[in-house]
């Protein structure tokens, strides 16, 4: 199950992020994952729809750009398993949002080359790898069930390899806490505020 927690009013504007540039260096899997530009954590900016056709954009031949792609980046080579299981995943989404061209372009439109989710997947692998690692191997007593929150999620990546990868027996809910998700009593989101159609979809364990 996943949900978002009701928060404050988020600021009409995203705040301007710090990048923090890492040019020429070997990839470090304890490098944590850098902040995003405003408006690429999900809300419904100008820049989130692809360029591609809705055909291309839920096309076959995207999934397999997507695999290929996906064997260049470090988290292949560091998180073989996260990989693999992360194409079974991108298919998936694939099928279940395929009918939404313009939600779907969220997950696989280009920022600096390099596709969105894939990015957002190389960033965060160290941290599936260690959740993996504790769920997996916790012993808990009977009806014991991790709950996991995500703080500054943004669009969400994080929380929804998570709620593909962890076994359902073990995970009550995963939590996402960001002060640009819309507040619970809204009834849509506002045009600066993160899209919510994703996460609230039925089909996720």
């Amino acid at each position: 199950e996943m949900q978002g927690a009701e928060l404050p009013k988020p600021q009409s504007r995203a705040p301007r992020s710090r990048r923090v540039r890492n040019k020429g260096k070997a990839w470090d899997p304890s490098w944590p994952a850098q902040p995003d530009h405003a408006g690429s954590d999900g809300s419904q900016s100008s820049d989130d729809l692809s360029e591609d056709t809705a055909e291309n954009i839920c096309s076959e031949i995207r999934i397999q750009r997507l695999a290929n792609e996906l064997a260049t980046l470090p988290v292949s080579k560091f998180y073989p398993d996260i990989a693999k299981a992360s194409m079974e995943a991108f298919a998936s989404w694939r099928t279940r949002f395929m009918d939404r061209p313009s939600l779907w372009a969220r997950f696989v439109k280009h920022k600096r080359k390099q596709t969105r989710a894939l990015k957002e997947l190389n960033e965060v692998a160290p941290v599936i790898h260690e959740v993996l690692d504790i769920v997996k191997s916790a012993e808990l007593k009977d009806g014991e069930k991790f709950t996991i929150i995500d703080l500054c999620s943004g669009f969400g990546f994080l929380s929804m390899f998570l709620a593909e990868f962890l076994p359902a027996d073990k995970v009550r809910k995963i939590v996402l806490i960001d002060k640009m998700w819309p507040m619970r009593n809204q009834e849509r989101p506002g045009p600066t505020q993160i899209t919510w159609e994703h996460i609230r979809d039925p089909g996720w364990r």
